[in-house]
């Protein structure tokens, strides 16, 4: 979004669960295809990701999770809406979520092997409304790690689906979360407010290696040297793993984070 100038806006309703039960590996291919696709055909405006569910319901029965990807994009007519889930249905010199007829004929699967279905609404040259719907079943929430209160988290991550589930996570822990998108934006929220208590950071960058950035947040100033930083990383070599702990980072953990993970690094803050 940020390299087409298109303005992200990420949402979620007050009746969204802290911690659920779901597969989250599927559920991250789903959305970053919806994601991927409105990029893909949206030049100008916004897209925007909202998650929203119904009030908790007695006897842990499940819960509607509703995930919706709204763009501002070139959207479709109503004949080329019929098949936009089929596998091939390319239309030559024009472009449309049409075009990406086999991802969405996968992502069409994926949500429905969760038991979800999915709806499209579309219109030519104003845009496209994706939802789909998966029941989920509310996790309890381990109150065995206890983590300090107001501890201030920066998570970078040039993924924002990746950014939007780590920022998720931390702020389920109990964190106050800023999130920077690139190293630049790393940068400036360092420089600019020094009072982070711990940093989670993307292994690669688009504008800079992972290492760089250690060394910059460790080397700031004082106050900021002993902040720990936080590797995450969805695969990573031995390499990798060596040069980012030379360089000072504190720990490394793998995608998918989950919430205990986050809860145990917090509580050695």
């Amino acid at each position: 979004c940020e390299y087409k100038g298109i303005k992200f806006n990420l949402m979620f309703d007050g009746n969204v669960p802290k911690s659920i039960y779901v597969n989250s590996s599927r559920l991250l291919k789903i959305v970053n295809a919806l994601l991927d696709n409105a990029i893909k055909y949206t030049d100008q405006g916004s897209i925007s990701l909202t998650v929203s569910s119904k009030k908790k319901s007695a006897h842990k029965k499940p819960i509607d999770l509703s995930v919706t990807i709204v763009d501002s994009g070139v959207g479709m007519s109503s004949e080329k809406l019929k098949h936009v889930f089929d596998y091939f249905a390319v239309q030559p010199g024009e472009a449309s979520y049409v075009d990406s007829g086999l991802t969405l004929s996968i992502t069409k699967k994926r949500i429905e092997s969760l038991g979800g279905s999915v709806n499209v609404q579309s219109e030519l040259g104003v845009g496209t409304i994706v939802t789909f719907n998966i029941p989920v079943r509310e996790a309890e929430t381990s109150t065995a790690i206890r983590v300090k209160n107001k501890t201030k988290a920066l998570v970078v991550d040039d993924d924002p689906v990746s950014a939007w589930v780590t920022k998720g996570l931390v702020e389920m822990a109990g964190c106050v979360v800023d999130v920077a998108e690139s190293a630049e934006e790393l940068r400036t929220a360092i420089t600019s407010n020094a009072n982070y208590d711990v940093v989670f950071l993307g292994l690669h960058l688009p504008d800079n290696l992972a290492d760089d950035q250690i060394q910059f947040i460790k080397k700031q100033n004082k106050k900021v040297k002993d902040v720990p930083v936080i590797i995450i990383t969805a695969h990573t070599s031995d390499e990798d793993r060596e040069r980012c702990l030379q360089a000072g980072a504190d720990e490394m953990i793998y995608k998918p984070v989950l919430l205990q993970h986050i809860k145990e690094i917090l509580a050695d803050l």
